[in-house]
């Protein structure tokens, strides 16, 4: 199976419109998931982890990025969803897209087959 991360905004100014964008990350996995791919989602796999930066230091902004992108690093293909523009962390993973050769896959263009990936 082909794995597909999905990337787009997480960090908002409010719980709720952080969970806003926990659930339309979560949509667009079940797409896929549907699809074929296996998918990994860090908006569920972190989800309100900065709930624990206050008491944990190490665990700030910087080390989740670094977790998602070392994540994504090892990944057949990306998957931008449609709010991803304007986000520091999705260009971040966009930016290591490029530099590692990993194909993305826009959600303005539909859900992909993972037979795309050769």
């Amino acid at each position: 199976m082909k794995i597909i991360y999905v990337l787009g905004k997480y960090s908002v100014g409010t719980y709720s419109e952080i969970e806003d964008n926990i659930r339309k990350a979560e949509e667009v996995s079940i797409k896929l998931l549907a699809a074929g791919w296996c998918v990994i989602t860090p908006h569920k796999n972190y989800s309100h982890y900065e709930k624990y930066t206050a008491s944990n230091e190490k665990l700030n902004y910087q080390f989740f990025m670094q977790c998602d992108l070392v994540i994504l690093s090892r990944c057949d293909a990306a998957f931008a969803m449609i709010n991803w523009e304007n986000s520091p962390g999705s260009e971040r993973e966009i930016y290591l897209t490029k530099k590692k050769n990993i194909p993305v896959f826009y959600e303005a263009y539909g859900i992909p087959d993972p037979s795309d990936i050769k």
